[in-house]
């Protein structure tokens, strides 16, 4: 049988034509015959079809055949099955074929690798890294022996998988693309959609959004050639992630539903494994938008998959589910259940490193509601060591998103300490580092906490003096219910000397009709109360009358002054970033706060600037 053509078909994408080549071949040889089924149970199982793979291999497995091809025959069984999420029986069944196949030397060196190869995945996916030290590099060798590209690309992929499920991201995108650069000629070959799958996940988890989306459009395109539709939408779930990220919660929920209800109805080929992974994360978009009792629809239906396959996996996807519906309740009693199942899935072997850094925080912002009742110093000693875990976690994986969650929870710690300035700059850094990522959604979580935060001293200046382990307050700063999501709409630029008069302005919503002589006269006065009759030495920062908000910067005793309405995350990045470039402006620099008004120049540069910014 001519195997060289079958490859050929297989590194061209054309999959169909490789069936039917396959299947047409008749011969009286049952080894041959074996290894044609063999071969035929790999094609399904890259196109996602494992039911019909693993029929095929149990025929092949009820004869009586040679060690060598029985032994090839289980390993594309073990590689059908996987996708059950069965891992720990799995793994116990293919350490004892790699020790049969290590032990006889006559065996085939390829079988011996993927035996190995097995071996390596499945510990990766049970987080089981203590053993594998020296594996890798036993790899490494087999692969060398063998001096086949398509195996050195399994390698690296390998290689970069047990770094990537580490968080050691910055290694994993070197392996992912050593192992794409060894069969990038084989522009559809499956084996290349793996570590670019993985790739654009990296991507998307450090948010280099635009680079994640063009590996998983990379990703179809090969799977769409080859009509692999199981993988189309698992990838394209991928992609829904991203969408959430970029706060298009819409859009990523209805590619989310699209997924689960094609991939629930799959006879005979279900991913239970990825299904729960599909619901966990529709739940926790779900309950970041408040619609709980969606959330737990689905949750319910999570419960069901646990009831019909009941592996570490899927329990560990329940629970997190589960945790994720009960944080986000007002019940002490439901959110310390919350608190122990969030353990239960931080302190286990990793399912997931986005979902363990995910279940570390959640875990971290309990421990703070709860330091905010008790007031225990056991308490915030845990959350300070799960903080330094996280900034840890941030540095090895280069993650903006890990980076701005933790700045996140540090400020919270800052304002149960009363440090509510260091608590305001905190939260400002985690917005602009989230925002300037493309971590919309989270940029505009935090930048809700940091409004509410702010109306709350505006409304009621006492609040520094006040107790903040008080329970409705801490419920107020440390909980918020509802995600607002509203485009920052700009409505006027303005900047005020020392005289109270604007020297410069800039309206750019043409349909508001604003006074901003009226406005300047009003942040005097508001500045000069705040100075003489409540002593405060520092001048107001931001303003809010209904849905307008005034923010207001200093620098050399100039007042620059932003207006607009609905969210002020995006708003007060702009107008960081353009005194950021002011600043470093020589000529600008040189108007000084007496000035009467700007001459023509200095007007005409100013109005560059902010067009760039505004």
């Amino acid at each position: 049988m001519n195997f060289t053509k079958y490859k050929e078909l297989l590194h061209k994408g054309k999959y169909k034509e490789a069936i039917i080549y396959l299947e047409n071949y008749d011969t009286d040889d049952r080894l041959i015959l074996a290894k044609r089924d063999i071969q035929l149970s790999g094609i399904y199982i890259d196109l996602g079809e494992f039911g019909k793979a693993i029929d095929i291999i149990t025929r092949v497995l009820d004869n009586d055949l040679p060690e060598h091809i029985e032994y090839e025959a289980r390993i594309k069984l073990f590689e059908a099955n996987i996708y059950q999420g069965d891992y720990n029986r799995l793994l116990k069944e293919v350490i004892i074929l790699y020790n049969v196949i290590s032990s006889n030397t006559e065996n085939n060196i390829l079988l011996l690798f993927h035996s190995l190869r097995l071996k390596i995945h499945l510990l990766t996916d049970l987080g089981m890294f203590n053993q594998l030290s020296g594996l890798i590099n036993e790899l490494l060798q087999l692969a060398e022996m063998i001096n086949e590209d398509i195996i050195s690309a399994m390698t690296y992929h390998q290689k970069a998988r047990v770094n990537d499920f580490q968080g050691n991201f910055i290694q994993a995108e070197i392996d992912y693309k050593l192992a794409i650069s060894f069969i990038d000629k084989y522009e559809f070959s499956f084996y290349i959609s793996f570590p670019i799958h993985n790739l654009g996940i990296i991507y998307s988890f450090r948010g280099l959004f635009h680079k994640a989306i063009d590996c998983f459009d990379r990703e179809i395109q090969i799977y769409r050639r080859i009509n692999a539709t199981y993988h189309v939408y698992t990838t394209e779930v991928e992609k829904a992630w991203v969408y959430f990220n970029m706060a298009e919660t819409d859009k990523s929920m209805i590619i989310f539903r699209n997924a689960y209800n094609y991939l629930k109805s799959r006879k005979g080929d279900k991913d239970y494994v990825f299904l729960a992974e599909i619901l966990t994360r529709m739940i926790v978009i779900l309950t970041s938008d408040n619609k709980t009792e969606e959330a737990e629809k689905y949750l319910d239906e999570l419960d069901s998959i646990k009831e019909f396959n009941n592996t570490e996996r899927i329990k560990k996807y329940c629970d997190l589910s589960r945790a994720t519906i009960l944080k986000s309740n007002k019940r002490i009693r439901k959110r310390a259940e919350a608190m122990n199942l969030f353990e239960k899935v931080a302190f286990s072997t990793l399912i997931d490193i986005e979902f363990t850094i995910y279940s570390y925080i959640s875990l971290a912002q309990l421990y703070v509601y709860d330091y905010s009742i008790a007031n225990e110093k056991e308490t915030l000693d845990e959350i300070e060591i799960l903080i330094s875990r996280l900034y840890k976690y941030a540095e090895l994986q280069s993650s903006s998103s890990t980076n701005s969650q933790v700045r996140w929870l540090d400020a919270k710690i800052k304002l149960l300490k009363n440090e509510i300035e260091e608590a305001k700059e905190l939260l400002a850094k985690a917005i602009i580092e989230a925002e300037n990522t493309g971590f919309h959604y989270l940029a505009k979580q935090i930048s809700d906490e940091l409004d509410e935060l702010e109306y709350n001293l505006e409304v009621s200046p006492d609040l520094i003096n006040k107790s903040i382990y008080d329970i409705d307050l801490a419920e107020q700063i440390l909980f918020n219910k509802k995600i607002n999501i509203k485009e920052e709409n700009g409505i006027l630029v303005f900047i005020i000397g020392d005289a109270g008069l604007p020297l410069y302005s800039k309206i750019i919503d043409e349909n508001i009709d604003i006074n901003e002589n009226l406005l300047s006269s009003f942040l005097n006065a508001i500045n000069s109360f705040g100075m003489e009759a409540l002593k405060t030495s520092n001048n107001i920062k931001r303003i809010q009358y209904h849905e307008f908000i005034i923010l207001n910067e200093i620098y050399n005793n100039i007042h620059f002054c932003y207006v607009v309405k609905g969210h002020s995350y995006l708003a007060r990045s702009k107008l960081t970033n353009f005194l950021n470039e002011y600043r470093r402006d020589f000529i600008l620099n040189q108007i000084q706060s007496d000035t009467s008004s700007l001459d023509k120049e200095d007007a005409k540069r100013l109005d560059k600037l902010i067009n760039k910014y505004f």
